[in-house]
Parts: C-alpha cells; sequence; structure tokens
C-alpha cells in the first residue's frame, strides 16, 4: 500500500490509487491477500493447518508450499475435486518466494473500477 501511496499521480491514477490505499488500510482486500480464490478453500498443512493455497486453474499435479513451514504439498485429483498431498520434502528458497496471483488481482482491479463507476 505505501508503494501505491508514494507513486500517486506518477505510476497511479491518484483518485484511484487513493481509493485502494483506503480500501486496503480498512481490511476491504483482506479476503485476497494470503488466501485462495473465491470459492477455493484453504487447503490444510499438516504441521500448521488451513494455509495451503490454491489458485484457480491449479494443474493436477503441480506443487503449492506452506507458507509457514515450507511443505511441499502435490496437487490430485480426488474423488471429482482438487486435494493436496504432502510429499515429505520442504522447499528450496527459490520455490518459497511468493508469487503474485496476477489473474485475481486483476479480477479484484476489474470488479473495483465497475464498482467505482457505477457509484458515479
Amino acid at each position: 500500500m505505501s508503494i501505491i501511496e508514494e507513486n500517486l499521480d506518477r505510476q497511479f491514477d491518484s483518485a484511484l490509487g487513493a481509493r485502494f490505499v483506503n480500501l486496503g488500510r480498512a481490511g476491504q482486500l483482506d479476503h485476497i491477500v494470503g488466501h485462495s480464490d473465491e470459492g477455493i478453500p484453504l487447503h490444510v498443512c499438516d504441521m500448521c493447518g488451513p494455509t495451503l493455497v490454491l489458485r484457480r486453474g491449479q494443474e493436477v499435479g503441480s506443487h503449492v508450499f506452506c507458507c509457514n513451514c515450507g511443505g511441499e504439498y502435490q496437487v490430485v485429483a480426488e474423488r471429482d475435486c482438487v486435494q493436496t498431498v504432502a510429499t515429505g520434502r520442504v522447499g528450496s528458497a527459490a520455490e518459497l518466494e511468493p508469487e503474485a496471483d496476477t489473474d485475481l488481482i486483476a479480477r479484484q482491479v476489474q470488479d473495483l473500477a465497475r464498482t467505482l463507476l457505477s457509484a458515479g
């Protein structure tokens, strides 16, 4: 939020950027930070609890990592739904690097823009 705020009128539109920062600081964007996409429940790490984030379109056979302990899980299809199974290994530093879910962010920005435009 601070990067957006510092770059209003340079890199980011002043009015839209300020509204976005205010929403973030008010907790209105918490549902997209550190959580699975809408309709996708968090999956459970055997050590840490519900901390595994799956993305929309996550492919069977791909790997996800617990953001707390770094445990690796493989995405599998089980009874017509996607599940995660522990592999017994811990991710490398490169594998544990956070990666923005740009598809989810784009959908949220589009929804926000539609809301702002309709509100006048």
